[in-house]
């Protein structure tokens, strides 16, 4: 995928990236993927030997999703579209109730901060939306989005949002799935 080149921080490493089919073979997962004890029917389940019980794998693909044109023509009813420039502010690291940010051309840049400072831990293209649990929730926004390139962006106000899932299940359900995982794969 293009956007920005690939991250290099282990903090949130859901960057856009070729995930291969590994989570389905029955073999241990690559380095840096993260393992957890538990279940959850939005996540891989990835038996890594017979001796330990079922693992469930949260992968970047389970913290991406990529929404179609017909479905973004769809979401437009929901926000305002927005022209921005490179290294333009869009949502403030620590922000209340953050609005949903859906990339429409270009692609935002995703910071969180560190013990070394400010990092780039991904990046968002057409159609992949930014944001956490607190989208959700209305809770402190826990990383900073930029805009990475010139180009226009879908803001769904917070409260708008609300109205999407609570009137949608479809979306919600991709809502509900990808930003759990994200809370997951940081974790």
């Amino acid at each position: 995928m293009e956007g920005g080149p690939p991250c290099k921080v282990p903090i949130a490493q859901f960057c856009n990236r070729v995930v291969t089919g590994w989570a389905n073979r029955g073999v241990s997962a690559p380095s840096g993927a993260k393992l957890r004890q538990g279940g959850g029917a939005a996540l891989r389940q990835v038996h890594c030997n017979a001796d330990k019980d079922a693992l469930v794998m949260v992968t970047p693909a389970d913290v991406n999703h990529a929404f179609s044109d017909a479905e973004l023509e769809e979401l437009l009813a929901f926000g305002t579209v927005e022209s921005h420039r490179a290294g333009d502010l869009i949502i403030e690291e620590g922000a209340m109730a953050p609005d949903c940010i859906i990339t429409l051309s270009g692609h935002t840049d995703i910071f969180a901060s560190t013990d070394e400072g400010r990092k780039r831990v991904g990046w968002m293209e057409r159609g992949q939306f930014a944001g956490d649990l607190s989208v959700l929730t209305g809770q402190r926004h826990l990383s900073r989005v930029e805009m990475g390139a010139d180009g226009e962006i879908l803001r769904i106000a917070h409260s708008d949002f609300q109205r999407l899932i609570a009137s949608n299940s479809y979306y919600s359900d991709v809502f509900v799935r990808v930003l759990s995982a994200r809370r997951e794969f940081s974790n």
